[in-house]
């Protein structure tokens, strides 16, 4: 089955749950209750906590909207920028109540420590990357 974005998300939530599930934990402790929808590029898909993060079908009434260019995500795997700069820069646009942008700040963050500890992440972002060139 060719890769979506939201194939490779399920998969980063999968990898973290196996090869670092404290930080996983931490994750899901941010998210929990949390509904969200996630576009990249033109791909729209959600993500539900309940408990530990799943990919889904977009959202009716998300609680937070992200929305990233896959230039956007490739520049902040690469770590060519951070995401507050990605945030000043319109790279990367988070909508929602404030207490709930300050936790999809520091989920993202999570998600980023967990996947460093995760052996996997590496040949997850070979994937993103030949998705992102095909899809151009």
């Amino acid at each position: 089955m060719a890769d979506s974005y939201a194939a490779l998300v399920a998969d980063s939530l999968a990898i973290i749950g196996r090869e670092a599930p404290a930080p996983g934990a931490a994750l899901c402790r941010l998210l929990a209750g949390q509904t969200l929808d996630i576009t990249i590029d033109t791909e729209t898909f959600g993500v539900v906590a309940d408990p530990w993060p799943r990919v889904t079908l977009a959202q009716p009434s998300p609680t937070l909207s992200l929305t990233a260019s896959s230039a956007a995500v490739i520049a902040l795997i690469e770590g060519e920028t951070t995401l507050e700069r990605a945030v000043w820069l319109d790279q990367l646009a988070v909508v929602g109540p404030l207490t709930t942008v300050a936790v999809a700040h520091d989920a993202l963050l999570q998600f980023a420590h967990a996947g460093v500890r995760s052996p996997s992440f590496p040949q997850l972002a070979d994937r993103f990357r030949a998705l992102s060139e095909a899809r151009r």
